[in-house]
Formats: structure tokens, sequence, C-alpha cells
């Protein structure tokens, strides 16, 4: 039995990261130019969800060899790899040499003026990508509190990564509902972060509910990295059959 609303063509987190690095070398060769940024964020992205931290770490070298400057977020996503491939020490470095140092420096300006929301936002996005909820909410309330602005899509997306990448999908599927509170709709990202969360928890069903959920809202189209993320989460599960 295929896992409810997974194509069977779907492939699995590791797969989807070949392809993505299939393409990026497939432009390397074909144009001899460096591919965009966009493409090895793309690829940094898929192999840190996949769990191939050694693959990150290549494709941030690669990156900067090819004189692209990683995002803020790329970063991160490589603390959460680390962190959740039980290597704490290094995540660790990366986060207090890299990751905060660029978030004060966002944040923490000298001008008068007050960080707009699209600098909270990338604040909250890499503190998100590294899986800190804590941190989150507290930029998340100074954003509020201090910068007086309203959070928007892309704030609710950075908690629910954030609790997703920290091993609490519950409360990244949680607040998939509480933003509406804010007059806030989810997106696709939303749900995709908490089916991933789910998959990495071992928790297949849950998975597959949240994707059953994302299946029936409106104007949402479940692509490659959630039904990746599916896939994932009945296969690290030992049910292969049902993933296929």
């Amino acid at each position: 039995r295929a896992a409810a609303g997974v194509p069977k063509v779907a492939p699995s987190a590791a797969e989807h990261a070949q392809v993505l690095l299939a393409d990026l070398i497939a432009v390397e060769e074909l144009s001899g130019a460096a591919p965009d940024t966009e493409l090895f964020e793309r690829a940094i992205r898929a192999h840190a969800e996949a769990g191939l931290v050694e693959e990150c770490l290549s494709l941030l070298r690669r990156m900067r060899r090819a004189r692209k400057t990683p995002s803020l977020e790329s970063y991160a996503l490589v603390v959460s790899a680390l962190s959740a491939a039980g290597r704490p020490r290094e995540a660790a470095r990366w986060l207090r040499r890299v990751v905060e140092p660029s978030v004060s420096q966002l944040l923490l300006r000298r001008s008068k003026a007050p960080p707009r929301r699209s600098e909270y936002n990338r604040a909250m996005a890499a503190y998100g990508a590294a899986g800190l909820p804590h941190e989150v909410m507290e930029t998340l309330r100074t954003m509020v509190g201090e910068g007086e602005h309203r959070p928007d899509l892309r704030s609710f997306n950075a908690l629910i990564a954030a609790h997703a990448n920290a091993g609490q999908p519950d409360r990244a599927a949680a607040w998939i509902h509480r933003m509406r509170g804010w007059g806030i709709e989810p997106d696709a990202c939303s749900y995709t972060s908490a089916i991933a969360g789910f998959a990495r928890a071992g928790e297949p069903e849950r998975a597959a509910a949240v994707m059953a959920e994302m299946r029936l809202a409106p104007n949402i189209t479940a692509d490659i990295r959630a039904h990746s993320a599916l896939v994932e989460a009945f296969a690290v599960a030992g049910r292969v059959a049902e993933a296929a």
C-alpha cells in the first residue's frame, strides 16, 4: 500500500538531493560557468534535509570557490544538519562563528533606523533553519514589540521550521493553525516543514495526516519536497513498501 498522498514515483530526500547535485554539475559542465546562487542553495537545503552533512559542507566550499556568497540560512541549515548527525560541537562552532555574528550584524546596526521586517525575517529564517525555536520566538517578540512590525507568512514559517528542525513536530504543526489567528494562511512551505519534522521523528502517520490536510487546503500544491519528506517518513520507519 502506498502512503496516502504520495505519488509512486516520489523520490526520497536523498534521491532528491542527488538530482539537484546532478543538475548543478550539469550546469557547470555544459555552460562552463558557475551555477547560480539559487541552485547552490536549493542543493544545500536538500542535502541538509537528507542528513548528508559532508555533502552540505562540500557544497558550501564549492559555492565559495565559485565566488558565490552563501546565505545566512544556508549556514544555518548546516548547523541543523550537524546537530541532527550527532555532531553538536561542530554545530555550536558554526553557530557561534557564522550564524550568531551575522544575525547580530543584521539587527544591531548603529543606524538610528530600526531593522525592517525583512531583516527580522532573515534572522528568524536563519534561527529556524538551525532548529532554534527559542531564538526565533525572542526575535519575533522583539520585532512586534520594539520594531512595531506585524509578523507575516515568512515569520511564522521560520517558527514552524525551527520547531520541526528541533525535533518538535507537534509544535510545528500547531503553529500551522495558530498563525491563522493572526489572519495569515499557511503555504506549502508551512506544511512541508511539519511533514519533514514528523519524518525525522519517525512518525509517518502524523506526516501523512499533515500531507492530507495540505492537499485539502485551497490554492496549495504539494511539491517534490513535501512528497520526498513523506516517502522518507515511511522509509525511516522501516515501512519501505508503503514508501514506494
